[in-house]
């Protein structure tokens, strides 16, 4: 592994967490007005496609794929949580008025 490597694998660990903050924010906050779900949903969906795609290029057997893979697998799951933790906080919510 040379510099431009290991350099690409802390982009992609710092690129992987950019949904946390907003995640723990609305976790501790317990409140989702300012998020918008179709950004969360577009998120989701945008970074399942990609994981498809790096899938469909580890199938083909093309080098340096894993590290954008699981940047994306990252995501995915950073992404679903949220949109849960919204839909949880949300209902919750809905239920106080």
């Amino acid at each position: 592994m040379d510099g431009w490597d290991a350099y690409g694998m802390v982009l992609v660990a710092l690129s992987s967490m950019y949904l946390l903050p907003q995640t723990i924010k609305m976790w501790k906050t317990k409140q989702v007005r300012d998020i918008s779900f179709f950004f969360l949903a577009f998120t989701a969906t945008l970074h399942l496609m990609w994981l498809v795609y790096n899938v469909h290029l580890m199938l083909l057997g093309t080098e340096g794929v894993v590290p954008y893979f699981l940047n994306n697998l990252f995501r995915c799951i950073v992404a679903a949580i949220t949109i849960l933790i919204y839909y949880k906080l949300a209902r919750l919510a809905i239920y106080k008025r």
